[in-house]
């Protein structure tokens, strides 16, 4: 018996950079409105510092220098608007860092944007990159970064101020993942295999009470400066489940994820070169997963009683099932996957009689308690092949000698209790 859960595994992923940072971030927006910087807007005026500009101001993308932004009548075509400028609290000290600043500037940068717009850039088809002071721009006395936001690539010039327009940007039912937000459902679009996803794919926005294969919880940066080399697939690992774990545990409530599997987007090793820090976090499943999902109210294993029925969460099997996993508590009316025959507990006080000894001893409980349970014993049984779990030594010496016992199928509609099955 385990009693940790499995890491989830990461699908491999290659990743867009950070729109922010007046290097890394903005190389994306340099090279997605190359074509429309070349075409020419009439009414430009000459080149300036992105720092320059002021809120409401109406953009053209200058294709020579990522940070400048050339201002353009709102009237005619142009590729984006100024929402707002955030300006640093220290500004009377010394410049705090690249990470320190790309951090504080986005976080505020995010909040102007979204009182700008009237909702959250990730809900419209809009790009929303800012522009960051750098350690030199700092000395210059420059304390703030300007936030804008652009048309998505694609699509066409915009006319007009955007503020308060975020209905009119709307996005659609397909949308890429990295553009998801918490609370999302979605299926694949063109795709039966959630795993291959990656974040630039599609998916299919569905309703939330049906079914679906994926829930989007939330999203968050690795702990690791810009110029960080890119650590080892173990520590990205570590670091990206840790990232998702505080995710999913604010998103859904609960005080801890461990039990529950959950996947994640991470950067390859070309984004992480562009400065993508970025972790996207998801609950997905091959099979469909019935909604509402409230893991809130989903119990661990051990905590069922005697002829409880339940149902497995996504990414659970007769084989990866732990005592500590959650597992979806069901009417035994209803269409479930498992039903519990008992358990118990084996005297702490004794030495641990070795992990053959202790399965030995925990199946010949189990069977005991299947007999009582079923009515028959389990060579009689179509469920003869059940699972137990019991405790290892490592458990033992923790004090933990749980021992369980249930019945797994893919397809249990009623009790099983007396049923001589």
């Amino acid at each position: 018996m385990s009693l940790a859960s499995a890491a989830p595994s990461p699908p491999t992923d290659r990743r867009r950079a950070y729109s922010a940072g007046v290097v890394a971030g903005m190389i994306t927006l340099a090279v997605g409105w190359l074509v429309l910087a070349q075409a020419g807007f009439p009414g430009v005026a000459d080149a300036s510092s992105g720092f320059a500009l002021d809120t409401g101001d109406c953009v053209r993308l200058a294709d020579d220098d990522p940070s400048a932004l050339q201002a353009v009548d709102c009237s005619l075509p142009h590729d984006g608007e100024v929402v707002g400028l955030a300006t640093h609290p220290d500004s009377g000290r010394p410049f705090p860092g690249d990470d320190v600043t790309r951090v504080w500037f986005e976080q505020s940068c995010q909040a102007v944007t979204t009182d700008y717009l009237g909702a959250d850039h990730l809900t419209t088809t809009l790009d929303a990159p800012i522009v960051v002071p750098s350690e030199r721009d700092w000395d210059d006395g420059v304390h703030h970064a300007t936030c804008y936001v652009t048309v998505g690539e694609g699509s066409d010039p915009l006319t007009g101020s955007v503020k308060g327009r975020a209905d009119d940007f709307a996005r659609g039912d397909i949308v890429a993942i990295d553009r998801l937000m918490p609370g999302d459902c979605f299926d694949p679009a063109g795709s039966s295999d959630p795993f291959g996803l990656r974040s630039g794919d599609v998916v299919e926005l569905v309703d939330c009470s049906g079914s679906f294969a994926g829930l989007f919880f939330g999203r968050g940066n690795l702990p690791y400066p810009d110029d960080a080399p890119i650590p080892s697939d173990n520590e990205l690992t570590d670091e990206s489940t840790s990232t998702c774990s505080a995710a999913f545990e604010s998103f859904f409530g609960v005080e801890s994820a461990v039990g529950y599997t959950f996947r994640f987007w991470r950067p390859s090793r070309s984004r992480w070169e562009d400065g993508d820090r970025e972790v996207l976090c998801a609950v997905l499943s091959d099979r469909p997963i019935d909604g509402p999902f409230v893991p809130a109210d989903y119990p661990e294993l051990h905590k069922l009683g005697t002829g409880q029925c339940f149902g497995l969460l996504p990414e659970q099997t007769a084989e990866s099932l732990t005592l500590d996993d959650h597992v979806r508590p069901i009417r035994c009316s209803q269409p479930h996957r498992g039903q519990m025959i008992g358990g118990g507990t084996f005297d702490a006080d004794l030495r641990f009689p070795g992990d053959a000894q202790a399965r030995a001893l925990t199946e010949q409980e189990c069977r005991s308690l299947f007999l009582a349970f079923i009515g028959i014993e389990p060579g009689e049984s179509e469920f003869g092949r059940f699972p137990y779990w019991y405790p290892n030594e490592d458990a033992w010496a923790d004090d933990d000698t749980r021992y369980a016992c249930a019945i797994l199928d893919e397809d249990l509609t009623g009790s099983l209790q007396g049923s001589r099955r």
